[in-house]
């Protein structure tokens, strides 16, 4: 019960969130283009509260807040060249076909714009840079036959150059994604360059598959290391962030694995942890609390349960490097447009079948996507909020009638044209646009309910 209230209040602050900001996105550009505003509506049925601003534009919060929408003066009008002389001013149907296509990509533009502020805020400051040091990959991976050694340095991956571990992770799902070959070249310890390619053709996302089949991993610390404490039994603790766990109930860890199973087998009792704290010995009594989480095992979604104590562990050896505002936005905007491409890549994969219908998801899994990040902290939370936000744009810009996208590509053929696209054509491309969307939500509601019931 408490993990159904979580994932809901959460979604409810998330989805109010990014409709607010999706739909100011629409109001500021359009008042910027000389358009009165007759309402803003956030969600849709019975209204909770309402007013009106100064220019006479309704403000509306509904019961439903699973969308919303800025109504326009003049907005259902055809903007022919008739319609436009006779409309007034402040009407949509007045403005230039330049300013309405503006008015219609303001909104997912925001979305975008939103997530990348946000990563770049977690961005910004002290952060923990992993060298691209490997270990030596075991016998059953795909790096195997590569011949890679611990201590082996990436020098490159697909044809870039690679300065940190967080680069590697990128490239590789990036590769399992698209099922492309990982271009590697390594330094060996002697000097000794060389190159070769992994084929990740066999690999399938959907089944969970991806660094663990590959096999390219760094040269892990001896101990874990705590690198954020998040809420929880951790901070009940006592614990800090840099603490490194020497041993659990006097058993050695050297581990993230080892840890967990600890944990695990004594969800509910208190388990006494050896730290090193600043190189002094410290013991700690911390009681695991119980976490459930789904995951993809052979393409079909099973539950695991585990002793959480609230910790973001690290096992590698780290450098802590300052990152400046602007490195911060460049960081942000690159983790959003990398974010976005995955997103664009996914819709087509499904459309072309290369990819399952059931990855498309609703609000249920939307709120689990989010709810469970509230219980690893506040910068967690965010950067869930960030992806949802990201999809949110994404979904609005494709060219589907009835859709931001759609309004756009309409207005896109009428600038071509220098005409407006015909009221009949108009009129038959949204009801299939409607259709189109009816059938999209009728499936994600359809897959939630099998994702909640299974």
């Amino acid at each position: 019960m408490d993990m159904l209230w979580t994932n809901t209040w959460s979604f409810i602050v998330a989805i109010l969130l990014l409709v607010t900001l999706h739909e100011w996105g629409h109001y500021f550009v359009a008042r910027r283009c000389g358009v009165a505003i007759d309402k803003f509506s956030i969600g849709f049925g019975p209204t909770i509260i309402r007013w009106h601003n100064r220019l006479g534009t309704e403000f509306c919060l509904c019961a439903l807040p699973l969308g919303g929408y800025v109504k326009m003066h003049g907005e259902t009008a055809v903007a022919t060249s008739e319609v436009q002389s006779a409309s007034a001013g402040g009407s949509f149907a007045a403005c230039n076909v330049w300013q309405r296509m503006a008015i219609v990509l303001a909104g997912p533009v925001v979305n975008l714009l939103f997530a990348a502020l946000v990563f770049a805020a977690l961005a910004y400051g002290r952060y923990e840079h992993v060298a691209p040091i490997v270990d030596a990959p075991a016998s059953n991976t795909l790096a195997a036959p590569l011949g890679l050694q611990k201590g082996d340095v990436v020098v490159t991956l697909n044809g870039k150059n690679v300065a940190s571990w967080a680069e590697i992770d990128a490239g590789v799902m990036d590769s399992v994604f698209d099922k492309a070959p990982i271009l590697l070249t390594w330094r060996s310890a002697s000097g000794e360059v060389r190159s070769d390619m992994i084929d990740t053709q066999t690999l399938d996302i959907e089944k969970g598959q991806g660094h663990a089949e590959v096999g390219l991993s760094y040269v892990q610390a001896a101990a874990p290391r705590i690198a954020d404490v998040l809420a929880g039994p951790a901070r009940d603790a006592g614990l800090q962030k840099n603490d490194v766990i020497v041993a659990a109930n006097g058993q050695s860890i050297s581990s993230r694995d080892a840890l967990t199973a600890i944990l695990t087998t004594h969800i509910g009792q208190a388990v006494a942890l050896d730290v090193m704290r600043g190189g002094h010995p410290l013991r700690v009594m911390l009681t695991p609390a119980k976490f459930a989480y789904a995951e993809m095992a052979n393409g079909q979604s099973v539950e695991r349960v585990i002793g959480r104590a609230g910790v973001a562990l690290s096992m590698a050896d780290v450098v802590v490097k300052e990152r400046g505002v602007f490195a911060s936005v460049g960081k942000g905007f690159e983790h959003m447009w990398r974010l976005a491409r995955y997103n664009l890549k996914g819709l087509y994969k499904i459309a072309t079948g290369q990819m399952s219908l059931k990855n498309i998801g609703g609000p249920i899994k939307t709120a689990k996507i989010v709810g469970e990040s509230v219980q690893h902290g506040f910068r967690e939370f965010m950067a869930r909020i960030a992806f949802v936000s990201i999809g949110l744009g994404v979904l609005n810009l494709l060219p589907i009638p009835v859709l931001d996208g759609g309004h756009f590509f309409t207005y896109l053929i009428e600038a071509v044209r220098r005409k407006p696209v015909s009221e009949k054509v108009l009129l038959v491309a949204q009801k299939v646009g409607l259709l189109m969307l009816l059938a999209f939500m009728t499936l994600a509601f359809y897959n939630d309910a099998l994702d909640l019931f299974s």
